[in-house]
């Protein structure tokens, strides 16, 4: 019996781990930059809520978690990111983290917003925006 409650803690302390990882919302954000930066869709959706407002160019919407991995994981894949540079990190009114930065993905360069809210104790994606900056 104590052998499969080893097994079970074992088994259980990686999402503890993570847990309480995301329950400080500069680990989150570092997260979500990184996958983006790396074009991981499959790690950038973990750090979503079950439902986000997703703007990407001709998508604008509020989607599950399924939907939004897939169209970020299509978005992501045409579009490889070359360059990403951090502009500003800060909160909104009501508290909620935000990041702001640009990144050249593709041969277009766009603008990158995401919105932290805090959901059962650890800070998930709730808005994410990348918007192609038109040159003038």
């Amino acid at each position: 019996m104590p052998h499969l409650q080893v097994k079970q803690i074992l088994f259980l302390l990686p999402c503890i781990t993570l847990s309480l990882a995301f329950a400080d919302p500069e680990v989150t954000e570092k997260a979500v930059i990184q996958a983006i930066k790396n074009g991981d869709a499959s790690a950038l959706i973990k750090l979503c809520n079950t439902i986000i407002d997703l703007r990407l160019p001709s998508i604008d919407g509020t989607y599950s978690k399924a939907q939004a991995g897939q169209i970020l994981k299509d978005f992501l894949s045409r579009n490889p990111v070359k360059n990403f540079i951090l502009q500003r990190q800060d909160k909104s009114e009501d508290g909620s983290p935000y990041t702001i930065a640009e990144m050249v993905a593709g041969s277009k360069k766009y603008r990158l917003f995401f919105l932290l809210m805090e959901s059962k104790g650890i800070f998930l994606v709730q808005r994410l925006e990348i918007v192609e900056i038109l040159r003038e």
